[in-house]
């Protein structure tokens, strides 16, 4: 079944927006951890989890999502164009090799 560039775009954004939402809290803990480390502060000393905790525990939920507009601006436009690319370009490649055989 061929599936229309629009609807492979819209896939792609709505995949982007729902990892984007999932992974957010992590990465940003991630980064505070990564960019403390060696640095005479208590984040730098702490693991991944603990910061999580930490975070939750000081700034609530919203803490955890700080960031997260300007993150969805990049990566969801990239992950759209990309899916919608990937997907062209595997569609045309398809039926060009059906028609060699």
């Amino acid at each position: 079944a061929v599936v229309s560039t629009q609807s492979t775009g819209a896939g792609g954004m709505v995949g982007a927006l729902v990892a984007t939402v999932i992974s957010h809290p992590f990465e940003l803990v991630k980064t505070q951890v990564q960019s403390n480390v060696g640095v005479d502060s208590e984040v730098g000393q702490r693991g991944l989890l603990q910061q999580l905790r930490h975070v939750a525990g000081t700034g609530g939920a919203r803490g955890l999502f700080v960031g997260l507009l300007p993150r969805m601006t990049k990566t969801v436009p990239s992950c759209m164009i990309f899916i919608t690319t990937f997907e062209t370009f595997k569609e045309y490649f398809n039926r060009r090799e059906e028609r060699r055989y």
